[in-house]
């Protein structure tokens, strides 16, 4: 936190050289210096120092250089570790950023470059660990986003990159765990690269469907230096078209591959850990034709293979104890599906958009095992398809005992046309 008292501006320490004069100086709890634009607001360009009387400035304060519009060039010392939240909102005309070398800066904060629609490219130093949620949103110039060698960047936050329209690739660094919601919505993003193995991108956590990069692009490279063909940013890529995934990985993060169009087939290594498959793993993998799901899985996640549009096949272990809902969903080329006996839950619309399915093996009717008369929830053989309209479902209206058994209620479902063979 800011102490209320404020020191004047001032002249900062003579050493430094070119650095800006009337800046205004807050004095922190750790003996280092917050700082902010003083009275004059028409600077086109903004020199930080590192220190002002003998101490170090560390911080650049919350809304301290917002809606400067003459504002060009941005300099920012190496003892800056944080800049703060909306700390450069809407400048306007800001087109250089600048962090000396050896930059200590660790976090970017919440807003703090938003609407910045002039920025055209960003280096973004090893230091940074996190980028706060909308940090670039709006830079609708940024065309360029370069994270420096060694990066140490493990969180992008929700809305990070938000509607930079300029963008068309990133490459992800190999120290990112988590990605947050929207991270990368309204770029132009065709391509994306990532500087690590496919079993490391598996353990990156997503917020959600539109977290991944690859949600709004075609294309996935991953590092491979020695048989890679795409040369970018200096270093060789491999198009990701058939995933191999090895025994130590232990899970597949929700939406890890959502978006993958260009994948073909995914392989799991002998002796598989894979104990789970995330919530729209492969969502959009509209080049899978057919996947065998180790026997290691014990449960798919909600959508998992949500519009696999060219699946065609599937098997189903039965280590399989749960399957989330619309998990098949939109899977228009499979023709059959055997869900094993092993399987207690099913979740709502899991077939829903299968127009190819003609034959089924289910273990049960309804959304678990076990069901009696006297049970309530007791959901009807359409339960599975839902209720979404689409072409080749057959609509139907099915009477069922919801949260009473006293009365039925009734619901309409979709069940695909070409459906000949059902086997409970």
């Amino acid at each position: 936190d800011i102490p209320d008292t404020e020191e004047k501006p001032d002249t900062p320490d003579t050493e430094e050289i070119g650095v800006t004069e009337g800046l205004k100086y807050y004095m922190q709890d750790d003996d280092t210096y917050i700082v902010s634009i003083g009275d004059e607001k028409n600077l086109s360009k903004i020199v930080i120092p590192s220190s002002y009387n003998g101490k170090k400035v560390t911080a650049i304060k919350n809304m301290g250089f917002k809606n400067l519009t003459n504002l060009k060039e941005l300099v920012i010392p190496k003892t800056v570790t944080s800049i703060k939240e909306h700390a450069f909102y809407r400048c306007i005309n800001l087109t250089s950023v600048t962090f000396k070398e050896e930059s200590q800066i660790a976090s970017i904060g919440e807003g703090a470059f938003l609407e910045c629609s002039s920025l055209k490219s960003i280096l973004i130093p090893s230091s940074v660990a996190t980028i706060g949620p909308s940090s670039f949103s709006k830079c609708s110039s940024l065309a360029n986003i370069t994270f420096a060698e060694g990066s140490q960047i493990a969180s992008i936050g929700d809305y990070a990159f938000d509607e930079c329209s300029s963008l068309t690739s990133i490459i992800i660094p190999s120290s990112v765990t988590s990605i947050g919601s929207s991270a990368f919505r309204g770029c132009s993003i065709t391509n994306v690269y990532y500087n690590q193995t496919i079993d490391d991108w598996c353990n990156i956590t997503f917020s959600d469907l539109t977290s991944n990069p690859m949600y709004y692009a075609s294309d996935f490279y991953i590092l491979d230096e020695d048989k890679g063909v795409i040369e970018y940013s200096g270093k060789k890529y491999s198009l990701v078209t058939k995933i191999v995934i090895s025994e130590i990985v232990t899970s597949i993060g929700s939406s890890a591959f959502s978006g993958c169009s260009s994948i073909t087939s995914i392989t799991f290594e002998e002796g598989s850990q894979i104990a789970s498959i995330g919530d729209y793993a492969f969502y959009g993998c509209s080049s899978l034709t057919n996947i065998v799901i180790p026997s290691s899985v014990t449960s798919i996640g909600e959508g998992a293979f949500y519009d696999c549009s060219n699946l065609e096949s599937i098997e189903i272990p039965s280590s399989v104890t749960s399957i989330g809902p619309s998990s098949f969903r939109g899977c228009s080329n499979l023709e059959s599906v055997e869900i094993p006996n092993s399987v207690t839950r099913i979740g709502d619309s899991i077939f829903s958009g299968c127009s190819s399915l003609t034959s089924i093996i289910i273990p049960f009717v309804g959304n678990r095992s076990g069901v009696t008369s006297s049970d309530i929830n007791q959901y009807p053989f359409g339960y599975i398809f839902g209720g979404w309209n689409y072409i080749g479902g057959s609509q139907t209206t099915q009477y069922y005992y919801g949260s009473s058994t006293s009365s039925p209620k009734n619901f309409t479902f979709y069940i695909p046309e070409k459906l000949k063979s059902v086997t409970i």
